[in-house]
């Protein structure tokens, strides 16, 4: 795609797709009814072209969910966009958040991974941390919890690795 001559990571949603360029800002283009673009606004639109992520320029890593996106920032710190009705942006509530934004206290993210309706943090100190409507479970749990503000992972085994599954 034209203007994407130093991107280093391109992840895709459900609907959106963003690259984070090699100077940490971020752009994202496809559908933006739900604000998965970043640009501020969740009016109904559409761009074939990428638009730059309001105020986000020390992305290290970008992991999509299926209507979110999620940035680890230099700092250790997440920031987030998109569809949030079931908490997946961490920010305590269910509004849709058309620009980034924080996600809780976070400060020591290592790794991110996002799904369908959640994401996925592993912390310096190899422990995870899930947000949203967790993936599915086998059937003796079959409830599904959801998590507006970070959440540990069960058990808080060291972290082996993460992918991101919808």
């Amino acid at each position: 795609m034209p203007g994407l001559a130093d991107a280093v990571e391109i992840v895709g949603g459900g609907a959106h797709t963003c690259a984070r360029r090699a100077g940490g800002s971020v752009v994202c283009w496809g559908y933006n009814y739900l604000g998965q673009l970043g640009v501020g606004s969740t009016r109904p639109t559409s761009s074939n072209r990428p638009l730059a992520v309001r105020g986000l320029s020390d992305a290290v890593q970008l992991a999509a969910g299926r209507y979110h996106t999620c940035a680890r920032r230099q700092t250790g710190a997440v920031a987030c966009w998109g569809l949030n009705r079931k908490g997946e942006l961490g920010d305590g509530g269910t509004t849709d958040r058309p620009s980034p934004g924080r996600v809780g206290s976070i400060t020591d993210a290592q790794f991110l991974a996002a799904g369908r309706w959640h994401f996925c943090v592993i912390r310096r100190n190899a422990t995870g941390v899930v947000l949203g409507r967790q993936p599915r479970r086998p059937a003796r749990h079959r409830r599904r919890q959801r998590h507006r503000q970070p959440a540990p992972g069960r058990g808080q085994e060291p972290a082996k690795g993460m992918t991101g599954a919808g």
